[in-house]
């Protein structure tokens, strides 16, 4: 969020942020559907750039509340379900518990919001926090279960 993620009420349009947003845009204008269509969620494993930083870590909580809130209402989706992997912390990162408090706080911020664990999947090492294929799947089930429990009927 500090550098790249930033959305316009956070205080700026940083080049995550915009994008997505082009991308996003681009694909439902492209999109050659009948009835046309519409985004249906918003999926988030963001935080650890934020994790190692004693200034970027405290607001990322009002950051990442501003980006699903001016997410939503750039796609015209006030109502989006958004689900949130809470980040793996490594030992170098002396805030990565800022940073899971405030995604899993999301959900008590904003409705519509779930959120799930990480720190039990294994990660290749001390310094790296990205998932190997297995783990990815692991990710991946985690995401699709979280969500579909915001969207079933």
């Amino acid at each position: 969020m500090e550098t790249f993620w930033r959305s316009p009420s956070a205080g700026g349009a940083f080049p995550g942020y915009v994008g997505l947003l082009d991308a996003v845009q681009s694909g439902l204008a492209t999109a050659n559907i009948p009835g046309g269509c519409h985004i249906a969620g918003l999926l988030w494993l963001q935080g650890e750039g934020d994790a190692g930083s004693d200034t970027a870590a405290p607001p990322y909580a009002a950051r990442l509340a501003a980006f699903v809130t001016d997410f939503r209402a750039a796609v015209s989706e006030p109502n989006l379900p958004v689900v949130v992997a809470q980040i793996h912390t490594l030992p170098s990162w002396g805030y990565g518990n800022l940073i899971q408090e405030a995604e899993a706080g999301l959900p008590g911020v904003l409705p519509n919001v779930g959120t799930f664990e990480t720190q039990d999947i294994p990660v290749p090492g001390p310094t790296n926090p990205h998932f190997d294929g297995p783990e990815q799947i692991e990710v991946g089930r985690r995401f699709a279960v979280t969500m579909l429990s915001l969207t079933a009927d």
